[in-house]
């Protein structure tokens, strides 16, 4: 096997036999690089970090040890970001692999080293590493996106607002904070305004737009240190109104949940709960919670900020003054909240207590899942795994999409949490490709499908990209799936399975297929278009094994119909011709109007074009309610291979067809040659447009 085609594994101990132990272990399956102490292991770190599938590195070491390679690794954080770390030692105290784990180690081996033991651990860390990194990024790139970019417009625009108002960049981050303190609260107390996890996410986002309607106030009032005149104050009051004019006049998202959330907040989060706030003087629960709480947390912020107008108050002024109504009229629910809720308010943003929490959990865990030396390294990998998991379970949750994760030994798919609600499905079903349920979820044919592309796909190509439709409660909707297959690291690029999401199309889906409908058909007719006909026939003459015949057609009386009543009900007579044209062919055939009266059919020449021309003539023009109409035909077998071959000279054989008078066919000829002259390009299809 190729050296190149081998994970790159870094070996740092100052041993000479170590390295050469584990080089014995590993060197078959992997491309291993020494380094004989911790300052030339970060010189290989900087050269080739990117390459690097795992190190494993020796804690006690003389001038750079283990622990400063570590240290230096977490300053530049792509290193540890990108360079899974396995300690190898014989120091077994806890608080050496306390400091270790704190610096994101993700393993431990202890000497003297265990043949099966090193090779396992080392298959193992990389394999978790690599497909919980590719399942985090498919969730980022796939479930994120769209948050990410609504969060960053709603930042961008809030922290303009705080720009012209000379308040703390933090506002927008307090008032998002307290926000979902509150509701966090609130939903503990009552179920009385029935809010999900992602009503609470989007209420908090949506809060920072809160006074996006201060763009439109004048600085001089907006940034006055004194206290405000009454017409002045009128001025200020309709920051409110504005933002939510502002939000109702973007052209898109109306519908959104986020969209009505921001509007309601604007408009209404000066809103009083005895009715006497602005702009519409709304009372109670009239006032979206959403606006209620946004209110709330505003004024608690502002309070506690220092601002042009007056110093800042501390917690428990502020909170004495809200509760004795000193600042307003709020809801007595969302007051009991408050008071439940100061401790964390008091402490919100302050890091050190924060990071003080996080030491105490690392020291917890560490002294809990490593006092027992037995069982570090398989801990561990599960505390590592369940974060992950964690992670990808709460994007998909926010997100409302689903990811699973199939393996081939033993066959099981797992999906989400949302995914067994949604599909009914457990958590865990095992040989999916026989399991009824999934099957009557997505067809057989579709899985197979899913996992023949999973396998063919070349290792470390592009992950898959599909449409399906998928039945969800009785109904048919589309979903893409989006998965990365999972391949053996021991070069023989054996297929393990797949990760990847499930995400609900359906309705920009079938939006973009009736987009597309529009684009490729005529909107008198239903029939395709000229330029999407012209497409798909050539796609059809590639074939050079299949005869074709071009028929093109006039309808003979849309002229009279038009001047005699009108282009409304010539617009009737044309449908009325395409239906009986379409009715007339098999299915497969090309149908489409080209412009005015006139009709492209491409047929195949499967047992002679003659009888077939004739049976399509005859069903569109015989009968009680038969359509006068000419025809001119070409045929690939004597008439040439191309779209213009076919096209002027079926074209040629129409224009003698009309001249023989109504209801006539006729095959083109070499008598017909003259008729192709440089006049011909005045055609009714310009095929100068393609």
């Amino acid at each position: 096997m190729n050296k190149e085609t081998k994970p790159k594994v870094l070996i740092v101990d100052d041993s000479e036999l170590n390295r050469s132990l584990l080089i014995d272990m590993l060197g078959a399956h992997y491309d291993v690089l020494e380094a004989q102490d911790g300052e030339e292991a970060l010189e290989i770190i900087w050269q080739k970090g990117h390459e690097l599938a795992l190190m494993l590195l020796d804690i006690v070491m003389p001038g750079v040890d283990g622990f400063e390679v570590l240290e230096e690794m977490n300053r530049n954080r792509w290193m540890i970001s990108c360079i899974p770390v396995i300690v190898i030692s014989a120091e077994t105290g806890v608080e050496t692999l306390n400091r270790a784990f704190e610096l994101g180690v993700v393993d431990y081996i202890s000497r003297p080293f265990n043949f099966l033991i090193v090779q396992k651990r080392v298959e193992n860390a990389i394999m978790l590493y690599v497909k919980q990194k590719q399942l985090s990024e498919i969730v980022e790139q796939e479930i994120y996106q769209t948050e990410k970019r609504s969060s960053l417009l709603i930042m961008v625009l809030s922290h303009i607002v705080e720009f012209r108002n000379e308040e703390s960049g933090l506002h927008v981050m307090n008032i998002n904070t307290v926000t979902r303190i509150l509701l966090d609260q609130l939903r503990k107390k009552t179920n009385r305004y029935h809010l999900s996890d992602e009503d609470v996410t989007l209420i908090a986002m949506a809060s920072s737009l809160h006074d996006i309607g201060k763009i439109t106030i004048p600085e001089g009032i907006l940034n006055k240190p004194g206290r405000l005149t009454a017409e002045e104050f009128e001025i200020m009051k309709t920051h409110s109104m504005a933002g939510a004019e502002m939000l109702q006049d973007i052209p898109f998202g109306q519908e959104d949940f986020l969209m009505k959330t921001a509007y309601q907040i604007c408009r209404w989060h000066h809103e009083r709960y005895d009715g006497r706030g602005y702009p519409d003087g709304l009372k109670g629960d009239a006032i979206p919670i959403s606006a209620q709480i946004v209110g709330l947390a505003d004024v608690y912020d502002a309070l506690t900020s220092e601002r042009v107008y007056k110093p800042a108050f501390d917690h428990d002024s502020a909170i004495r003054m809200i509760l004795n109504g000193e600042c307003g009229v709020f809801n007595p629910l969302l007051l009991e909240c408050l008071k439940e809720v100061e401790p964390q308010l008091e402490g919100r943003l302050s890091e050190d207590v924060i990071s003080s929490r996080v030491r105490d959990d690392v020291q917890r865990i560490a002294a809990e899942r490593y006092g027992n030396l037995e069982n570090t390294s398989s801990m561990r990998t599960l505390k590592l795994l369940e974060y992950e998991r964690n992670k990808a379970q709460f994007y998909a949750s926010i997100s409302q999409d689903v990811l699973f994760d199939y393996s081939t030994n033993p066959e099981t798919l797992t999906v989400s949490g949302h995914g067994m609600k949604k599909f009914s499905l457990p958590e865990t079903i095992y040989y999916p490709r026989k399991n009824e349920k999934l099957l009557e979820i997505i067809s057989p044919a579709d899985l197979e499908k899913i996992g023949a592309r999973l396998r063919s796909l070349p290792q470390n190509s592009m992950r898959l990209r599909m449409e399906v439709q998928l039945t969800v409660k009785g109904h048919k909707e589309w979903n893409r799936i989006v998965a990365q297959p999972i391949w053996s690291n021991d070069g023989q690029h054996i297929f393990r399975g797949a990760i990847g999401v499930v995400s609900n199309i359906h309705k920009d889906y079938v939006r973009m297929l009736k987009l597309e409908k529009q684009v490729r058909m005529d909107d008198t007719t239903g029939l395709m278009n000229q330029k999407y006909a012209k497409q798909q026939i050539q796609q059809l003459l590639r074939n050079q094994k299949l005869d074709w015949a071009m028929l093109l057609l006039d309808a003979d009386d849309l002229k009279s119909v038009n001047d005699s009543c009108g282009h409304q009900s010539g617009d009737l007579y044309l449908k009325k011709v395409a239906d009986r044209i379409h009715a007339s062919v098999r299915k497969g055939d090309v149908v489409a109007r080209i412009g005015g009266d006139e009709f492209l059919v491409f047929i195949r020449d499967r047992d002679g074009v003659e009888v077939a021309v004739d049976r399509i003539f005859k069903k569109i023009t015989e009968g009680e309610d038969g359509i006068s109409m000419c025809m001119g035909v070409a045929t690939t077998k004597l008439h040439g291979r191309t779209f213009r071959d076919l096209f002027y000279r079926a074209d040629a054989a129409l224009c003698v067809a009309k001249e023989a008078g109504r209801s006539h066919c006729c095959f083109y000829d070499d008598s017909m040659e003259d008729i192709l002259s440089p006049d011909a390009q005045d055609v009714n299809l310009d095929l100068h447009a393609y």
